[in-house]
């Protein structure tokens, strides 16, 4: 019973594996383009161009 357990176990961790990956790269993402946005505003040239970067913000949305 033990064995047969330990099977399934490691068939479905083999599954869930490469999903962590992708995961972990989502979140890199996610933390690439925040920091791009976060320069985007700090180089914003005039209010109006800063407005509409604030507008659409990622820091509003919900994380990964």
């Amino acid at each position: 019973m033990i064995v047969s357990i330990a099977r399934n176990y490691m068939k479905m961790l083999e599954r869930y594996q490469p999903w962590t990956e992708v995961e972990q790269g989502l979140v890199d993402m996610q933390a690439r383009f925040l920091e791009l946005h976060k320069q985007q505003l700090l180089q914003a040239k005039n209010p109006a161009e800063r407005a509409k970067l604030e507008k659409t913000s990622p820091s509003n949305e919900n994380p990964i």
